[in-house]
């Protein structure tokens, strides 16, 4: 099982603008985290756009930012 901590900010300058970033727990991410974080990220999305329907995010393409969590 891979656990995140997932961020959802304002993005900057931009008051519709929404950045997502998934942390993990280890210090490098490994692939297998990376794919799970690719298979997630869809999801986070859908669920802003359906809570937010007037953010940008609804425009933006998929991205993936996944850090490691110290």
């Amino acid at each position: 099982m891979v656990r995140f901590l997932i961020e959802i900010e304002a993005g900057n300058g931009d008051s519709k603008s929404v950045n997502i970033v998934l942390k993990t727990e280890r210090n490098q991410t490994t692939e297998a985290e990376e794919t799970d974080a690719r298979h997630l990220l869809p999801a986070l999305r859908n669920l802003l756009k359906r809570r937010f329907p007037d953010s940008d995010e609804a425009q933006q393409p998929d991205a993936l930012e996944v850090s490691s969590h110290h």
